[in-house]
């Protein structure tokens, strides 16, 4: 971790931290206050509140904060310094491969799940090491992530620390239903959308439904007898009368789907797709990819965006 802070920290400045003292076994909100400068230029500080974590030293200066799954990191910029024109703060990402890059963070609240899934972030693109996809604004998966701090001492010395953040592994998916819009080719419509692990899911039908008649049209079939799901893009969409139904929440019965993918005849193993009360729902950015539709989302509005091709 001593190598993370010299490749990237060029200086950090008056900070203040405070540790909550927890029980073995508990968690507590957890506050971090960060002040970055990046290239010498672009200053960056922020205010990390974590409302459920437990933090424990492993060293002098080294410590491991652990999120209780379902929690949240809320990101404030308190205007006591310099911010860059990018972002309200800055996490660095470790890779499972070992590589490292800057994560920029809005203001703004993430559930612990999304961090070590996958980030939307649209607005940040540029950056490649293989994580950000350029265009989509999608960042991870990650391995840990990792904060530093820095105050001074009664003799003036920079006293620094770190922080390497993971996430306690929940039994089972995350799932909620998604509270994000949805527009499609510029109309908003509503269907039953799910926040599974950090991530949008649509159920098959409606999205096919909502496609059918545009460049990015695909047909949906079902084989009962061999439990397979057949995609076919191009083809016009027959609906069968259970599209567009937003029923009661069906958190509680979704599981990763059992049946097999085909698309045009061949079968799909990449694609995550859950069942809820017998119903496939796929993730939309999966979907996008494999049969030809873009997907894209605005923070302002917080809706998520489909545009046929």
């Amino acid at each position: 971790m001593k190598k993370a802070i010299s490749l990237f920290l060029a200086l950090m400045l008056l900070l203040a931290l405070g540790v909550p003292a927890l029980a073995e076994d508990g968690y507590a909100p957890f506050r971090l206050h960060s002040h970055y400068w990046k290239a010498y230029v672009n200053g960056y500080i922020g205010l990390y509140t974590f409302s459920a974590a437990k933090v424990t030293p492993e060293g002098a200066d080294q410590f491991m904060v652990r999120l209780q799954p379902g929690s949240t990191i809320t990101v404030e910029n308190d205007g006591s310094g310099l911010t860059g024109p990018d972002a309200d703060a800055i996490l660095t990402a470790f890779t499972a491969a070992g590589g490292e890059f800057w994560l920029p963070l809005k203001a703004g609240t993430y559930t612990a799940e999304t961090l070590f899934g996958v980030l939307d972030l649209p607005s940040y693109t540029e950056v490649t090491d293989g994580m950000f996809r350029p265009g989509s604004g999608e960042v991870g998966p990650f391995a840990s992530l990792y904060l530093a701090e820095a105050s001074m001492d009664a003799s003036s010395r920079v006293v620094t620390k770190e922080y390497q953040i993971l996430l306690d592994a929940p039994a089972g998916p995350v799932v909620v239903r998604s509270p994000q819009n949805l527009s499609v080719d510029g109309a908003k419509k509503d269907v039953e959308k799910y926040n599974i692990d950090g991530s949008n899911y649509f159920k098959l039908r409606d999205v096919a439904y909502l496609l059918n008649g545009t460049g990015s049209r695909f047909s949906v079939g079902w084989d009962a007898e061999s439990g397979t799901v057949s995609i076919v893009t191009g083809e016009a969409y027959e609906s069968n009368g259970s599209e567009m139904i937003v029923g009661s929440d069906k958190s509680a019965t979704a599981v990763p789907s059992a049946q097999t993918i085909r698309i045009n005849g061949v079968v799909r193993t990449d694609l995550s797709v859950f069942n809820l009360d017998g119903n496939n729902f796929f993730k939309l950015r999966d979907l996008g990819e494999a049969l030809g539709f873009d997907v894209d989302y605005d923070q302002d509005t917080d809706t998520a965006i489909i545009l046929s091709r």
